[in-house]
């Protein structure tokens, strides 16, 4: 997946973050682009597959800072990125997940 921002189409602020792998197993390499997107400017925090976040007051806690997402790597190695967003941020975002499993929903129930 490729993310691409640009803040002003005459500076040259293309912004491209890259899914970054691990040579020897294929795998991302999760604090890289953890550290990608900080530099970019966003602003991250560490959450479990299920989307529960692994630090309290995560809202106000979530950092940009290189030194604080690192020690959260070194506490929760298999942590997901999660990304600070709504208008503190600047960041929206549309969640279509529920939209779409009731549109599933809506279409096998029609079949029958």
């Amino acid at each position: 997946m490729t993310f691409n921002k640009q803040a002003n189409k005459e500076q040259d602020a293309l912004c491209t973050i890259k899914p970054m792998t691990n040579d020897k197993t294929d795998k991302p390499n999760m604090l890289e682009n953890a550290l990608k997107l900080a530099n970019s400017g966003f602003v991250i925090f560490p959450f479990r597959p299920d989307k529960t976040p692994l630090i309290k007051a995560w809202p106000t806690k979530a950092s940009a800072e290189s030194d604080i997402i690192s020690n959260w790597r070194q506490q929760h190695p298999s942590a997901m990125i999660g990304l600070l967003t709504g208008h503190s941020s600047g960041v929206l975002v549309i969640d279509l997940d529920a939209w779409l499993k009731s549109r599933r929903r809506t279409s096998t129930s029609d079949v029958g």
